[in-house]
């Protein structure tokens, strides 16, 4: 295995086996990669607007999912929450990261992109370090268990978010295409 996979996994795991989510370190790890990608693959050219975010390392209380996605009774105290790592975004104002609808990039995703974006910390996520790393917001669709299909349904309500886009990333575990919520359909893509 290559080392930047493996250093990968070793992110995504390292807080155990009771969580399916990435580490902080992991979306930390993994935006990283991803820019390294879009720069290659957009050339030198810059994204615009730009932005000098500033990240601050930040220690997180977290209740592991697995033992909350079980159920069982008293869960929630035979698994205490779990102190994590994450890497905090934020813009020139010191305002936490915010996506913009006028970025070059949409990002349609599921809760691998909302752990830490959108829940605790906030602006914590693989996104808004991805934003950080590029120098840039995005534009993005995030649905826990629903990328592969609700995602693209609600990009199909709302074309005028592919304005002036350069780039769409689209992520999804590979569980929601058999587990998802409506799991895979076709969606058209009306002009």
């Amino acid at each position: 295995m290559n080392h930047a996979l493996w250093s990968a996994s070793r992110c995504l795991v390292r807080c155990g086996t009771r969580t399916t989510h990435w580490t902080g370190d992991g979306a930390r790890f993994a935006a990283g990669l991803l820019a390294a990608r879009v720069r290659e693959m957009l050339g030198t050219t810059s994204l615009e607007p730009r932005h000098n975010y500033r990240r601050e390392t930040v220690t997180v209380a977290r209740r592991p999912d697995i033992p909350r996605m079980s159920r069982l009774p008293g869960e929630a105290t035979a698994f205490p929450p779990e102190n994590s790592v994450a890497y905090r975004v934020f813009d020139e104002e010191g305002q936490p990261y915010a996506d913009s609808d006028d970025a070059q990039i949409l990002l349609l995703g599921d809760s691998f992109s909302r752990i830490y974006q959108s829940d605790e910390p906030e602006a914590a996520g693989w996104i808004a370090n991805l934003a950080y790393e590029l120098g840039t917001p995005l534009t993005t669709i995030v649905n826990d268990g629903g990328a592969s299909t609700l995602v693209r349904q609600e990009l199909a309500r709302n074309l005028d978010l592919l304005k002036n886009k350069r780039l769409v990333i689209w992520t999804f575990a590979e569980r929601d295409l058999r587990f998802g919520m409506q799991g895979w359909e076709k969606i058209a893509l009306e002009e």
